[in-house]
């Protein structure tokens, strides 16, 4: 039998997408990049495209922008990893009974001992760290239930330590 590799040829195409400003799309020098590394990404079989803020659901920007500014929350180590997973737990069973995100963080911090607003701030950094999950095309309003929330990872490692 005829060897068949030389006859047949399969590519799956990846698409990638660039996310620019789209002020950003007017200057010339960054097109001048951009063509190179649409020319790189040809080359592997990458279809690379432009994404801008206009393409983009403005809940899912300001959500994004909302949770990001937690990504490196600063209490963390501070707190220490016991209250951190007793953080989580107990807001967890709150918002997976639909409590408002407000309530159920106000109610964490005083059971905890924590300043008003970390169980918050923690909310936000858990989605910002992938370890919790939002419907982030939906605009995340502290005063209304989480929508569509979920545990991403049930085996935690924080940057916290001691306890």
């Amino acid at each position: 039998m005829e060897d068949l590799r030389g006859y047949f040829h399969f590519l799956e195409l990846i698409r990638f997408e660039s996310v620019k400003p789209s002020a950003e799309l007017e200057n010339e020098r960054t097109m001048a990049k951009f063509e190179i590394e649409r020319i790189y990404w040809d080359s592997r079989h990458v279809d690379l495209g432009i994404i801008t803020e206009s393409d983009l659901p403005d809940a899912l920007i300001r959500n994004i922008e909302w949770v990001h500014k937690e990504f490196h929350n600063e209490d963390v180590p501070a707190l220490g990893i016991f209250t951190i997973r007793n953080l989580q737990q107990m807001l967890s069973a709150r918002l997976h009974n639909g409590e408002v995100v407000s309530r159920a963080c106000l109610a964490c911090d005083e059971q905890l001992g924590l300043d008003a607003g970390t169980s918050l701030a923690l909310f936000r950094h858990f989605i910002a760290r992938k370890i919790w999950s939002v419907d982030m095309t939906e605009r995340i309003i502290p005063t209304l239930p989480a929508k569509d929330f979920s545990e991403k990872h049930s085996d935690i490692r924080l940057e916290a330590k001691g306890g």
